[in-house]
């Protein structure tokens, strides 16, 4: 992970910080305390038998102040350098980590009724997912419900000594569709390219 050793702003408007191997994530106002403290309770409670994530340590909240959490620093490569660096055979090995990643997330999930019209709320699954890749022409009447990242994206991914995540966000249902859906904006759309391209950010 390459941070500025004194801050970082991320697309979310949080700020990163890096002071004596750790990582500070704050949230960009008090209105935003409530997501990071989903965001650090997700990425705190995240098992996963194919993905690590950084060790979370404190939670700092106080009135009319703007929440954070710190986790350790992890050393390790994008997923741009990292496809530059690596044989055919490991960027395979990383696909399959990734695919076995999902199934076994939706294979532990279970089906829940939800109110579709909650998914007004995500123009992004109408329009660009449900519709034209998953063949819906309507939200659907139910979901799988269970471990997801959040935004998994490639962006959101350390290459070091195991592939860990990071970032996680929190949603309006846990369902990971949500990771099948933000892995399709970088496989099918270029999310990740283009927003290389645009911040040279490497988190």
């Amino acid at each position: 992970m390459q941070v500025d050793p004194n801050f970082k702003l991320g697309r979310s408007g949080c700020s990163l910080s890096l002071k004596d191997g750790e990582i500070t994530k704050r949230a960009s106002n008090i209105n935003y305390n409530d997501r990071l403290l989903a965001q650090y309770i997700k990425q705190k409670q995240f098992t996963s038998l194919h993905f690590k994530t950084p060790k979370t340590y404190n939670f700092y909240d106080s009135t009319n102040e703007c929440a954070s959490f710190s986790m350790e620093y992890i050393s390790g490569k994008n997923f741009y350098d990292f496809c530059i660096d690596s044989s055919v055979r490991q960027i395979n090995e990383f696909i399959d980590t990734v695919i076995n990643y999902l199934k076994l997330n939706l294979q532990d999930s279970f089906s829940t009724k939800i109110d579709p019209s909650e998914f007004l709320q995500k123009e992004i699954f109408l329009s660009q997912y449900l519709e034209k890749n998953f063949k819906f022409t309507t939200p659907p009447s139910a979901l799988p419900i269970g471990r997801n990242h959040g935004d998994f994206s490639v962006s959101n991914m350390i290459f070091s000594d195991s592939y860990y995540l990071v970032d996680f966000l929190d949603n309006i249902f846990d369902t990971p569709i949500n990771d099948i859906v933000k892995l399709r904006q970088d496989s099918k759309h270029k999310f990740y390219f283009t927003l290389s391209q645009k911040f040279n950010i490497k988190v």
